[in-house]
């Protein structure tokens, strides 16, 4: 986990100045991954679905720098992880890394293992849905090295206080484009949680506060 409580804010702060500028999302990521020691780590949206008859996944909304293409080879795979399908039935915000599923001996011993971990130079992975709606999911996925710990509790947790901060990020993001039809929903949903939102153009001009700001203010 960082090492402090400003770094901690320090990579909040990061991740809500995505919601303005979507194009530092691999930069931000490529802190979080810097912090946690991380070999891979993305924001993905997939069709739940589709993963299941081992068809590719929607592409990757945003990531840190990986192997290209990677994540189209994956969804063959995805049958033969061990416990691979409870991620997909995780609640919000709740990481699931992959040796709370299967102890490392068992998983070693996997086809998946043999196939695509080993020969990627992983270890282990955890991923934290961030949104689910019907069959599509977007969740932060991350991997770590096979020099790296298993992930443990106190990087669960960490995975855990980023999450809702990286979805709301993205709704923001997303109601900032006045093109997309989402954006009465989100500033539905934005209204609704207890967490104060203003969104405040570059000239310091105030576009957008939730009912949690308006009190604020």
């Amino acid at each position: 986990m960082p090492n402090s409580h400003d770094e901690l804010s320090n990579l909040i702060g990061q991740i809500y100045d995505c919601a303005v500028q979507p194009e530092l999302w691999p930069q931000t990521l490529g802190a979080i991954k810097q912090s946690l020691d991380l070999a891979f780590l993305q924001v993905v949206s997939v069709d739940g679905y589709r993963l299941r008859q081992g068809q590719a996944v929607h592409t990757p909304a945003f990531r840190a720098l990986f192997e290209p293409g990677w994540l189209s080879d994956f969804a063959r795979h995805f049958n033969k992880i061990p416990g691979g399908h409870d991620w997909i039935e995780a609640e919000i915000d709740t990481p699931i890394s992959q040796m709370q599923l299967v102890s490392e001996e068992e998983f070693k011993q996997s086809e998946f293992y043999k196939e695509w971990i080993q020969t990627k130079g992983l270890r282990d992975s955890c991923t934290t849905p961030l949104v689910r709606r019907d069959h599509m999911i977007c969740a932060l996925t991350a991997s770590g090295s096979e020099k790296r710990e298993l992930f443990d509790d106190h990087d669960r947790e960490m995975f855990r206080l980023l999450s809702p901060h990286i979805r709301r990020a993205l709704m923001i993001g997303d109601m900032l484009d006045e093109g997309n039809f989402k954006l009465s929903l989100y500033r539905d949903l934005l209204d609704r949680i207890s967490t104060g939102v203003m969104i405040v153009s570059y000239g310091a001009k105030l576009v957008y506060a939730n009912g949690a700001a308006d009190e604020i203010l």
